[in-house]
């Protein structure tokens, strides 16, 4: 499924015939638990990707299915995000959605195309922001954990992606604390 063309891992995983099936399997792990468990066994019965990709049974019809109705609510958020990013090195998107949460995917899409910036990707649950923080250049991790100094929050993750939860009252100030940190990263531009 991918050409010799595809060298780099981001690209197999938006730019290439493998980037749906990938939604395909994301977008079957969301939602209610019986529904998930239910993708999952319906996935252990798909003999190859062409069955799966083509829709050729009914199993592949019922996961491809899934996968449309959950793609359309994330294209539009998709789409609403990309309109969040500005001049600004960082991109701040929140959103509402009671039922699944898209945070990682969009937040993944959205550093695939604006590799330079900083992600900040959530949604607001029970008075909290539950965020994902994702960059390709500057190290996330100790700049997170300074960032939620006096502030109600917690959150990790490795060098170039992290989640987080943020009480929303101490949301403006966190996004302040975090672009101090950063700019104490020699490579940061504000």
């Amino acid at each position: 499924m991918l050409s010799e063309h595809i060298t780099r891992v981001e690209d197999a995983l938006f730019a290439s015939p493998l980037a749906r099936l990938v939604k395909l399997l994301s977008f079957n792990l969301k939602g209610k638990t019986a529904e998930v468990q239910k993708s999952i066994l319906t996935l252990t019965r798909i003999k190859s990707l062409e069955e799966l990709n083509e829709g050729a049974s009914a199993g592949a019809r019922f996961l491809l299915k899934k996968y449309e109705h959950v793609n359309v609510t994330y294209e539009a958020l998709f789409a609403r995000a990309k309109k969040a990013a500005t001049d600004d090195s960082i991109v701040i998107f929140m959103y509402e959605e009671d039922t699944l949460s898209l945070t990682k995917d969009l937040a993944n899409e959205l550093l695939y195309t604006y590799p330079e910036k900083v992600i900040i990707l959530g949604r607001e649950k029970s008075g909290e922001l539950r965020i994902s923080l994702r960059s390709a250049k500057y190290e996330l991790p100790q700049a997170l954990q300074q960032a939620f100094h006096g502030l109600q929050g917690r959150g990790g993750g490795h060098e170039h992606a992290c989640g987080a939860s943020v009480k929303k009252e101490d949301f403006s100030q966190f996004v302040e604390n975090l672009r101090r940190e950063l700019e104490k990263q020699s490579n940061f531009v504000s």
